[in-house]
């Protein structure tokens, strides 16, 4: 099937196999009847089947598997911080997160 993206097949060692689909199409009845009508062509009998659309937390959970903690410049956003001049007309920057900072070598 063309729309199922992602397949795991577990044997519960009683003669069933345990199969989950994941797919990126919105309709699952129609992934449900299609699924259904292929085990079928195949004289397989599909005991129970249930369609569960992921929440937040499960796209959550899988966008954020696996990173390593380490925050890339893409996947924030950044901004510029205007330089404010002070009486002597050295520039200094007006945010409170500053890259830089002042200080003597040692």
């Amino acid at each position: 099937m063309k729309s199922v993206t992602e397949w795991t097949f577990e044997d519960k060692g009683d003669g069933t196999v345990e199969i989950h689909a994941k797919t990126e199409d919105s309709n699952s009845r129609d992934i449900c009847r299609r699924l259904f009508f292929a085990f079928a062509a195949e004289g397989k009998a599909i005991l129970s089947m249930t369609s569960k659309k992921a929440n937040l937390e499960d796209v959550f959970i899988e966008l954020t598997e696996g990173e390593s903690g380490v925050e890339r410049n893409g996947d924030r956003e950044e901004q510029d911080i205007p330089a404010v001049a002070d009486e002597t007309g050295n520039a200094e920057n007006s945010g409170s997160d500053s890259a830089e900072s002042e200080g003597t070598d040692e």
